[in-house]
């Protein structure tokens, strides 16, 4: 089964699939033709579904109104100025009319025209130091995104840009010379111009010394040569792609894949993101901007245009449910299956999803889903790569598909009778292609006295013998079948052959490899039967296996009454042998020579083989010894290391419970130096008690701390700075402990003296602290927000306080800002200040002031050490506006 689906995935023509039915080929037009030397189309060559390049796919269905009307040269003007420094406009279009119809022509000079004329005006460019020639890793990096197209590909690609006709021609080069030749033309070519260096270079003897502006305009050159290279190899593989509903591209017909198969990049897309991404100017989603330009490129290489069909463990690769659908198609000649695949299958939804489409065409067609037990098979059991019912099914694919496909069972039938000599037609059932097949190998068997009862019978190879004898009489006896095999390929069963007896395990053998040889020869069908299989009696060499080869062979002998019987015989590759010894072929047969030659060739070599044994049994002692003893010394090696580390687990242990017993005791020690406090905290409380109660009942109440301030508050307009300032000093500090004497102070008056004492204070030392104490205790007694509305309701207050604070250059300062924002916390005071515009205004040009002061002064080191009572002022008068703004 293996041996047959290879063979039906390589040559499904030689299967007798049409695979112009679905690849939209004509009989005589294929889809595709040979490049020549300039990209020209030769002659059609016979069948569809051919893989090219220079050809557009064709429908085969009638297509309507698609006539073309050709643009005229004329109307790209423009862009033949803008490519003067790319390459020459007439010879791009000639070279580009190799590999596209005249509407992609235009479709790609009308794309590039509006791109150009976006790159030389400015709006698309690169950096202005054309990263991706000076950075040596981004240039790396743009050279391996070219790689990744396809080598036949990236010619076409340089070829329609650069021109050159040596790129398209077969030389004689290894994949790493033609990986070396490609490298160094895109470095040499794509990223550098010869005449754009000499326009701009200082010293013409000197390299890489350029004026201002070279890296700059060879960025806009590279730039349209590689937009210019993308477009044109994404219109010619969409051209010439064949689409999904027709059959895989690249297999069934269209072109050969655009990218490589190991790249990660599949798109034209992808390439343009990858290769511009860290170059461009000021471009966030260039694939945007190049759609808003008008550039759009738009193929996707699918994933199984790169899968692999081709099966090396039949139940293994077949659980995908790919290769298995992929063999319906190409038996029923039906593409729309393609559609419905899920691919890459790298999970078991995927692959149960392909399994169960392929059930339901089986179904669809008719085939049987059941083994010859009655078992029905479902899409799990081909997941699950169960061995009979997945063989089950092949067969069964084999029998309804591929039988009708090689087998003409009406020149079958013919053949019959003309053996038997007489008419068969009525005697076989027309969908019976089994029968018909045992019947015509029985028919030759009963020529030559051999009874074939049913397939199983065939097994010895009598009734194979009997066939070729039948159709090529006694050309072939007393060949040596094996002279031109392989060596390397038989080696084992010529070995196992001249074990055996020569007679009774031979004769099965070289008929099987007869029959198989004349199978290939005629029409290069695979090697169905393995000589070991038929020497070990392999499960897989059953009656399936003999169907196999006896189809294959009906295909070719049926029907073709001119069979040249020397011409077959050259064929084969024997020796030219004389008639007279042909004829005497029964007598001296070259086969005994042959057995007794082999038997000394296998004598020669078991002894060869014992000595080779013996040779490398010693090797692997010595190999066995020196392992024991690199396993007794890491075994030492390893106890050291485990025994260290248990000695520091140990040590590790032994410092954590000596920390924790240390931590244990300090617990305890808290525990009674605070029992001892408390106990003799006591009396001492109890003494304190005393002397309050006794300091209570011998006060004065004249003497308090209220009434003292409410005196003193006629001292505050007195002559005296001095007791001023003791008064005021006295204020601030019963205040800011005090609420009440807040309160008590609001009640006499208190405020309006506080700001008549600022606003008659001088720039003096003592006058200066006499304005600080009041406005701190302002600041005291705003601190209390329903005291604050009363100080809001005073007149003047506000403009006061304004005055202090551009007045005063101290500590006089920060109160005054602190006071103004525990007047804003209330909505009266947002009120208050932001009704007093002027007063804005210049605190807003004091905040620009220090901030320049401030500047100046980080700048200069001299005046470092003042920088930061400024910024400090700045920050306190930055903090108090946004209080103001937001609030």
């Amino acid at each position: 089964m293996t041996a047959w689906l290879n063979f039906l995935l390589e040559n499904p023509r030689l299967c007798g699939c049409e695979v112009s039915v679905w690849s939209g080929g004509g009989g005589s037009e294929g889809l595709s033709v040979e490049l020549s030397l300039k990209g020209k189309r030769e002659g059609p060559r016979q069948g569809g579904g051919r893989v090219g390049v220079d050809r557009a796919w064709r429908s085969p269905k009638r297509q309507r109104g698609v006539d073309h009307v050709a643009v005229s040269s004329t109307s790209f003007l423009s862009l033949r100025e803008s490519l003067q420094d790319v390459c020459s406009f007439e010879d791009l279009k000639q070279r580009m009319g190799g590999y596209l119809d005249e509407r992609n022509c235009d479709e790609v000079f009308s794309m590039m025209g509006r791109v150009a004329k976006n790159i030389d005006e400015g709006r698309l460019k690169m950096k202005g130091c054309c990263p991706i020639v000076t950075d040596l890793a981004l240039k790396k990096k743009a050279t391996r995104v070219l790689l990744c197209y396809t080598r036949k590909w990236l010619r076409i690609g340089l070829y329609i840009v650069f021109g050159g006709e040596s790129l398209l021609l077969k030389e004689d080069r290894t994949s790493e010379q033609d990986d070396l030749l490609l490298k160094m033309i895109i470095e040499r070519q794509f990223f550098s111009h010869i005449g754009l260096a000499k326009s701009y270079s200082y010293n013409k003897l000197v390299e890489g010394l350029y004026r201002p502006g070279y890296y700059e305009a060879l960025g806009n050159i590279i730039l349209k040569r590689f937009l210019l290279f993308v477009l044109v190899l994404d219109s010619a593989k969409s051209q010439s792609a064949l689409p999904l509903k027709y059959g895989i591209d690249g297999i069934d017909g269209g072109s050969p894949p655009l990218f490589c198969c190991q790249s990660n990049i599949k798109s034209s897309r992808q390439v343009i993101c990858e290769f511009l991404s860290e170059v461009m100017h000021g471009e966030g989603d260039l694939l945007s901007h190049l759609a808003i330009v008008g550039y759009k490129v738009t193929y996707q290489q699918l994933p199984l245009a790169e899968y692999n069909f081709s099966i090396t463990s039949l139940f293994e690769d077949l659980q995908d449910g790919l290769r298995l659908c992929r063999a319906i198609q190409l038996l029923q000649s039906d593409a729309s299956i393609v559609s419905k695949l899920m691919a890459p299958s790298d999970n078991s939804k995927k692959s149960l999803h392909n399994c169960g489409v392929a059930m339901q065409y089986l179904k669809k067609a008719g085939v049987p889903l059941s083994d010859k037990d009655g078992v029905i098979i479902v899409a799990e059991d081909v997941l699950n790569g169960d061995k009979e019912l997945t063989l089950s099914i092949l067969w069964n694919m084999f029998v309804y598909f591929q039988i009708p496909l090689l087998i003409n069972k009406t020149l079958l039938v013919d053949e019959i009778a003309s053996i038997k000599g007489c008419d068969m037609d009525s005697k076989y059932d027309a969908n019976n292609y089994l029968g018909t097949l045992l019947a015509w190998i029985q028919a030759i068997g009963e020529k030559f006295g051999i009874m074939v009862d049913d397939f199983s019978s065939m097994v010895d190879g009598k009734a194979l013998k009997c066939l070729v004898d039948y159709y090529f009489g006694d050309e072939l006896h007393g060949c040596n079948i094996f002279e031109h095999e392989d060596e390397n390929k038989h080696e084992c069963a010529i070995t196992s052959l001249t074990a055996i007896d020569n007679t009774a395990a031979t004769a099965p053998i070289r008929n099987f490899v007869l029959a198989q040889k004349v199978a290939r020869v005629l029409g290069s069908y695979p090697e169905i039967l393995q000589i070991g299989d038929i020497l070990e009696l392999d499960e897989t060499f059953d009656e399936r296996s003999v169907i196999i080869l006896l189809v294959f062979l009906a295909a070719q002998l049926v029907g073709r009454k001119d069979l040249d019987q020397i011409n077959i015989y050259k064929l084969m590759g024997f020796k030219s042998r004389t008639p007279s010894l042909r004829c005497s072929s029964t007598s001296h047969s070259p086969y005994r020579s042959g057995i007794s030659l082999l038997n000394i060739q296998s004598w020669t070599e078991t002894i060869t083989q014992n000595l080779d044994h013996l040779e490398l049994q010693k090797i692997l002692e010595n190999i066995n010894a020196k392992e024991r003893a690199a396993r007794v010394i890491q075994c030492h090696y390893r106890g050291f290391i485990e025994r260290r580390k248990f000695l520091k687990s140990y040590i590790r242990g032994w410092m954590a419970r000596s920390r924790y017993n240390i931590t244990a005791s300090q617990i305890q020690k808290c525990f009674w130096r605070g029992y001892m406090v408390r106990r003799d905290a006591g009396k001492k409380l109890f003494d304190l008690r005393n002397r309050l109660l006794k300091s209570k009942a011998n006060g004065d109440n004249s003497m308090r701390l209220i009434d003292h301030l409410i005196s003193a508050l006629s001292e505050l307009m007195g002559r005296r700075v001095s007791s001023i300032l003791q008064t005021c000093a006295t204020l601030d500090r019963a205040t800011s402990y005090s609420q009440r004497c807040c309160n008590s102070l609001i009640t006499a008056g208190a405020v309006k003296k506080l700001l008549e004492l600022i606003q008659s204070s001088n720039q003096s030392p003592p006058d200066r602290e006499v304005a600080k104490h009041a406005c701190s205790t302002l600041r005291n007694i705003a601190c209390h927000p329903d005291l604050a509305d009363v100080l809001l309701s005073t007149h003047g207050l506000v403009e006061t306080v304004f005055q202090e604070l551009l007045r005063d250059k101290d500590d006089g300062y920060f109160i005054s800002c602190e006071l103004l924002k525990k007047l804003c916390m209330t909505r009266k005071g947002i009120e208050v200040v932001r009704g007093s515009q002027a007063f804005l205004k210049r605190i807003h040009a004091h905040a620009e002031d220090l901030k320049r002061k401030a500047n100046n002064q980080r700048r200069n080191p001299r005046l470092f050490a003042a920088s930061a009572t400024t910024e400090r002022r700045l920050r306190a008068i930055v903090d108090l506006l946004e209080l103001i703004k937001d609030r």
